[in-house]
């Protein structure tokens, strides 16, 4: 009888081990939309913003015709910090929503977001700012 108790726990202890490993882990692809701790910019959204004042191209052919506006993109920041799925939701013309998205896609990583202590993929819409100087 104690032969059998003792393998029944042998059993349920190689069972246990075995549903820990990586292989089995569940990984939660879901895409947040709110977050306990937000994705950010390394360095803060002033860098950020710093980034895009440095990398921005204004189209020629929107400077020429005077087009100005807010260019709103949305993408998703992936667990490691990584941008994707980027979609320009709305833009002044679609030169100036190229250059949003291209902005966005050339972007170095963020700092993920969490929830429930660990990171997560999180949806984020950001506008970039079209102005041209007079």
């Amino acid at each position: 009888m104690k032969r059998y108790l003792l393998l029944a726990a042998l059993v349920l202890a190689f069972i246990s081990l075995k549903a820990q490993t990586p292989d089995t882990v569940k990984i939660d692809n879901r895409v947040y939309a709110t977050v306990e701790k937000l994705p950010t910019y390394p360095d803060g959204m002033s860098a950020f913003y710093y980034y895009i004042s440095t990398a921005l191209h204004y189209p020629a052919i929107d400077q020429k015709n005077h087009v100005q506006g807010r260019v709103f993109v949305s993408f998703i920041v992936e667990r490691d910090g990584t941008l994707s799925t980027i979609k320009v939701l709305r833009a002044p013309s679609e030169t100036l929503g190229k250059e949003g998205a291209r902005i966005i896609s050339q972007s170095p990583k963020w700092i993920p977001g969490m929830q429930g202590g660990k990171t997560v993929r999180v949806q984020f819409t950001l506008p970039i700012n079209f102005a041209l100087k007079d």
